[in-house]
């Protein structure tokens, strides 16, 4: 027959092995959380290098484009003060010559 002593020692190998294998099932599930954590982790740092160096990119690009553009106005101002150099050279010399009175009195200057 089987005693009461052996049916305790029965249960509670029972509950030792089912304790044991809810362990190990806790400990899987724990470890699959943490891979996938660290899995997510990596693809999130991943992205942000990524969208880091696009945005510093596009940041470089519209750098250039100002710096371009400012360049360009650069260039245009010079050209525009040239011309007002030369403008103002004409004028003074149209003045000193004289040519503007005899413009302004064609019959002075007939003579």
């Amino acid at each position: 027959m089987i005693s009461l002593n052996d049916t305790l020692n029965v249960d509670n190998l029972t509950l030792i092995v089912v304790t044991i294998i809810i362990d190990i099932i806790i400990i899987i599930i724990i470890i699959i959380i943490i891979i996938i954590i660290i899995v997510f982790d990596i693809i999130i740092t991943i992205f942000m290098i990524i969208i880091i160096v696009v945005v510093e990119a596009v940041v470089v690009a519209v750098v250039a484009v100002v710096v371009v553009v400012a360049a360009v106005a650069v260039v245009v101002a010079a050209v525009a003060a040239v011309a007002v150099v030369v403008a103002a050279v004409a004028v003074v010399a149209v003045v000193v010559s004289g040519s503007v009175p005899k413009l302004m009195c064609p019959e002075s200057s007939r003579g």
